[in-house]
């Protein structure tokens, strides 16, 4: 009879250890995606443009990402900034907590540009910038999949002085204006805003795309559902543009 019981005890036991493993593994499965948000903050950089003119001072935001690519660093941000780029204008390169690290004028900026499509600019790393901030890796795999989960910098609310991560889900990958870009829906319901463009895009600890654009809708008005222009609400789906071939 001790023998029956030990034997059922020792049944249970090791039941009891496959279960806590089948567990452990299933977790490890759905974490498996996830990147360390210190990782991201540390690799991100806000980016401000400062448009100076005889009468004021105005400011953009942007956002970036340091990445390692075959031992050189290299700044990913999106390529829509336009007349912003004027020579005299400067940028600030600031922390994720929007201490500033370099200044200089958008003459020297774009002397550091080494690619751009119509979603993603590249640039060489401002000499000394890799001393105070830790470079990341670049995704080498093919595109993700719809229901793949990734994480998105952005700006924090309602201050849009700090990075913050959220995560998201990949709906469907397109072409805009020539260029491959991911649809993501955030799962908390948080919208992406203007001056997270460039913010960086990740998956299993690597960056794999670029905030391009926030999903906007608009208002329907009057009996006929005439869309109000003047409407525009943001959503929580953005664009991302997938990295260049060449970059990965």
């Amino acid at each position: 009879m001790k023998k029956i019981v030990i034997l059922i005890t020792m049944m249970i036991s090791l039941i009891s250890i496959a279960c806590q493993s089948n567990t452990w593994v299933a977790k490890s499965k759905v974490n498996s995606t996830h990147t360390d948000p210190e990782l991201i903050k540390e690799a991100t950089v806000l980016i401000v443009v400062k448009k100076i003119t005889k009468v004021d001072t105005t400011m953009t935001f942007g956002m970036a990402t340091l990445v390692k690519i075959q031992g050189h660093d290299y700044l990913v941000t999106h390529n829509h900034y336009s007349d912003l780029l004027r020579d005299r204008n400067v940028i600030e390169i600031r922390d994720a907590k929007n201490n500033i690290l370099q200044e200089m004028y958008v003459a020297e900026l774009k002397s550091l540009v080494v690619y751009q499509d119509a979603g993603t600019m590249v640039l060489r790393a401002p000499g000394g910038l890799s001393d105070k901030r830790t470079a990341a890796s670049l995704d080498a795999m093919s595109q993700l999949k719809p229901g793949d989960t990734v994480q998105v910098a952005h700006r924090k609310q309602p201050t849009r002085d700090a990075v913050v991560v959220l995560d998201a889900v990949v709906e469907d990958i397109r072409m805009s204006d020539g260029a491959p870009v991911y649809t993501l829906r955030t799962l908390d319901g948080e919208s992406i805003y203007p001056g997270d463009s460039g913010g960086g895009v990740w998956y299993e600890g690597k960056l794999v795309a670029n905030t391009w654009a926030a999903v906007t809708t608009h208002v329907a008005r009057g009996s006929d559902d005439t869309i109000d222009p003047d409407s525009e609400i943001l959503t929580d789906k953005s664009r991302a543009a997938i990295l260049p071939e060449q970059f990965k």
